[in-house]
């Protein structure tokens, strides 16, 4: 009975610290933003591929338009939470969604387009 109860400890601290880091990370109030913040950074930031100049132009024409747009409250994050992982609520989506544009740099594009209108 203690291991279960200490698994489920576990699986519950984990769960807080998956859903929390990205707020902390980036000195934000909710997950969204966060999301918004790694996402527009990381599209400003990727290498320029030489055999698809196209899709930096992109991902640069997208962030600096919500920029521009000053649409980077949550919402934008919080649309691409919805629209990709339906399911599952939009503050924990939008916590899954910082950790997959973290962990898996191929994803950014689909989150960029999530984030656009």
């Amino acid at each position: 009975m203690g291991r279960v109860l200490f698994a489920l400890f576990g699986v519950m601290v984990l769960g807080v610290v998956t859903v929390a880091w990205p707020s902390m990370n980036e000195s934000t109030r909710e997950p969204c933003r966060a999301l918004e913040k790694l996402t527009i950074a990381r599209a400003l930031d990727a290498p320029v591929d030489p055999d698809q100049p196209y899709r930096d132009s992109m991902r640069r024409t997208i962030a600096n338009t919500l920029i521009r747009d000053s649409q980077l409250d949550g919402g934008a994050g919080t649309r691409a939470a919805h629209r990709r992982l339906r399911p599952i609520p939009t503050y924990v989506g939008c916590a899954l969604g910082y950790w997959q544009v973290s962990l898996v740099p191929a994803s950014l594009d689909g989150w960029l387009a999530g984030m656009w209108y």
